[in-house]
């Protein structure tokens, strides 16, 4: 990844680290290289909104922007990335992983909640939304399993730890779906850390969101 840092500037173009990135992510996931691409030097250059579309944008969108050496090793440094090529392919991985998650398929869904461990995700926030969301799937058999699986994975400080920080933000958010899916996996988490999120939904004006907080605050003991 040396080729992305000028020796003398000191930054680098972004379009130069998405051909770099292309090479390393090229033969470990050849279907998705563009979204997975997309996302770390998002992330790099602190663009979400690039990151949550990055179909709808065209490769211009990010030419102007330069990734510097502090954003690059910060990035590192949050991901505790000792070798890049293996995380990119973790990316890539855990990009399939959201996309089975959101993609309508039930089948699919369930195969990827049994083959795919909480362990190998970062995780980001597409993936904690896509798994909160589940929850409240029609099928009782898959909101079974992303229950469990959230469940699951709160015994992993990593996961959790994002995970209850995504969901506490989402709680706060506009939107009753949102708020509900957030809450149930806060249940889910055993996030008491959460509290005063929880507790503001018992207001809602939405009924169905009011029962599901208040069911949350009994899984806290509360």
């Amino acid at each position: 990844m040396s080729r992305c840092v000028h020796t003398f500037d000191w930054y680098c173009i972004s379009h130069s680290c998405l051909s770099t990135v292309t090479v390393y992510i090229s033969h470990g996931c050849l279907s998705l290289p563009s979204p997975v691409i997309w996302l770390v030097v998002s992330e790099m250059v602190d663009r979400s909104d690039l990151a949550s579309y990055p179909t709808c944008h065209p490769p211009s969108a990010l030419s102007q922007d330069v990734v510097t050496v502090f954003q690059f090793q910060s990035y590192v440094s949050e991901h505790s990335v000792e070798d890049m090529e293996e995380h990119l392919l973790q990316v890539a991985r855990e990009a399939v992983f959201a996309e089975g998650l959101s993609g309508g398929d039930s089948e699919r869904c369930l195969k990827e909640l049994e083959e795919v461990s909480h362990t190998g995700l970062c995780p980001r926030q597409q993936t904690l939304r896509a798994l909160a969301s589940l929850l409240s799937h029609q099928d009782p058999q898959l909101s079974e399993a992303a229950a469990a699986y959230i469940t699951s994975a709160s015994s992993h400080t990593p996961f959790r730890s994002k995970a209850v920080d995504c969901y506490t933000q989402a709680v706060w958010e506009a939107g009753v779906q949102t708020q509900r899916s957030a809450c149930a996996a806060l249940s889910c988490l055993q996030a008491v850390e959460s509290l005063r999120a929880v507790v503001s939904l018992c207001d809602s004006a939405d009924e169905e969101l009011r029962h599901i907080a208040i069911e949350t605050l009994l899984t806290f003991g509360e």
